[in-house]
């Protein structure tokens, strides 16, 4: 039948997207130029072939992220993302690319997605912190403490985000006893930039 012809044309599709990942994979992992330019075009083949396929798209950015490649990695995870528009992990993927391309525009407002869709998220949260911090907006940055608590994120997180207000606004003591209520795992490169 014509419906079963169907279901396995589709099932053949996604086993052969699922090899290719694999073989390109390989080649990443293979390292060195020719493995990675091999894998890149892999990668890139894929995207190409597979137009529902977010996969290779969130491959081929952290090859190049592996690479210092930043605005090529950005393309990569945005149409990863717009692919797979409900996977959370690929906008957050995208808002630290743009933050770290300096793009704090962006990056707020894919963090703001992401907050808007899982509320209490916590990258979402700790997101938003950094870049009030970056763009030296102290009024935003003690508004979004009561936001953090209004969407429900844990204490940690608020606790994260205060000491940041209380760096900003000079209140260096509370800020020490905010950052010590935080677990060390919570998100320690945040920490070090605190710091």
């Amino acid at each position: 039948s014509s419906a079963a012809a169907s279901v396995f044309c589709s099932r053949a599709k996604q086993l052969l997207a699922k090899a290719k990942l694999a073989i390109a994979d390989s080649w990443m992992r293979q390292s060195g130029p020719e493995g990675m330019a091999q894998a890149e075009a892999e990668f890139k083949a894929m995207a190409d072939a597979f137009l529902d396929d977010w996969r290779p798209l969130r491959e081929l950015y952290v090859l190049l992220r592996s690479q210092a490649r930043e605005e090529e990695a950005l393309e990569a995870i945005e149409e990863a993302s717009r692919r797979n528009p409900d996977a959370l992990d690929l906008l957050l993927a995208v808002a630290s690319q743009r933050l770290l391309l300096l793009d704090n525009k962006g990056a707020e407002s894919a963090y703001n997605e992401v907050v808007s869709r899982d509320p209490p998220n916590a990258s979402g949260n700790l997101g938003l912190t950094i870049v009030c911090e970056l763009s030296n907006r102290t009024e935003d940055l003690a508004k979004l403490v009561g936001a953090a608590e209004a969407r429900g994120a844990s204490e940690d997180v608020v606790n994260f985000i205060r000491a940041f207000d209380h760096r900003r606004a000079k209140r260096f003591e509370e800020g020490i006893a905010a950052m010590a209520a935080v677990p060390g795992e919570l998100e320690t490169a945040r920490h070090a930039q605190l710091l």
